[in-house]
């Protein structure tokens, strides 16, 4: 683990202890200590900056609820009208309630959880498969007409906001001593196995037909879902 000073990482060349049809084969080597105190100690800053940013919005609740409502508005705005140009797209009913039957399928089902607990590895083992998850991206965008817009990962302070601003987290101001957040609630803080989008990408389309296409494949790439979309022709 990361956590331990070491890292994953790829080496093209075979190795006889594993399986030779795979061109890669992964290998261990040692992380700097330096490096990973360095992201601890960012990390840590973060985190204490949220702590007392939550302490002093609740001073301002009633400035942050009118700042958020007028952005929101006028944001709102502008989805509302491109929604509309796009409603009009042959395929967009097709997409919607292909989307829809696939989200079903899955209702129910836990919430995604991440492998890691600490932000270290979980941005450790997100390095690791970007160059994947961007290459899985890029051969669906092909073989459908998009443009792939790939990104960067999500950056370890927006990481930290994720997992700080969730319910239950922070006690409630009267439960508070000296402003500072409940002690009783520390061991829960800070779990970072609920922030997911760590990797991710985008792709652009002219057109709701090439969406559309993009779905089904992706669809048939899911081991729960590819037998039905073989059914289905893809």
């Amino acid at each position: 683990s990361f956590t331990s000073k070491s890292a994953v990482t790829t080496n093209k060349k075979n190795d006889t202890n594993t399986n030779t049809s795979s061109p890669e084969v992964m290998k261990i080597i040692m992380i700097p200590p330096r490096l990973v105190d360095l992201m601890e100690q960012v990390i840590h800053h973060h985190e204490e900056s949220l702590q007392l940013d939550v302490i002093h919005a609740e001073c301002h609740v009633e400035v942050l609820q009118q700042v958020y409502s007028s952005t929101r508005t006028a944001h709102k705005r502008v989805y509302q009208n491109i929604l509309e140009g796009v409603r009009l797209q042959p395929q967009f009913t097709a997409f919607v309630d292909r989307a829809d039957e696939v989200e079903r399928k899955f209702h129910g089902l836990a919430h995604p959880k991440q492998q890691h607990t600490n932000l270290v590895d979980l941005m450790n083992e997100a390095f690791q498969i970007k160059a994947k998850h961007t290459l899985f991206l890029s051969e669906l965008s092909n073989r459908t007409g998009g443009v792939l817009l790939d990104a960067e990962l999500k950056g370890m302070g927006r990481c930290v906001e994720k997992a700080g601003l969730t319910r239950d987290k922070y006690a409630t101001t009267n439960e508070r001593t000296n402003d500072t957040p409940n002690e009783e609630s520390d061991s829960q803080k800070w779990q970072y196995d609920g922030v997911c989008d760590v990797v991710r990408g985008a792709v652009e389309f002219e057109n709701m037909t090439q969406m559309f296409f993009f779905l089904e494949l992706l669809i048939a790439c899911d081991p729960a879902l590819k037998e039905e979309a073989r059914e289905r022709g893809w």
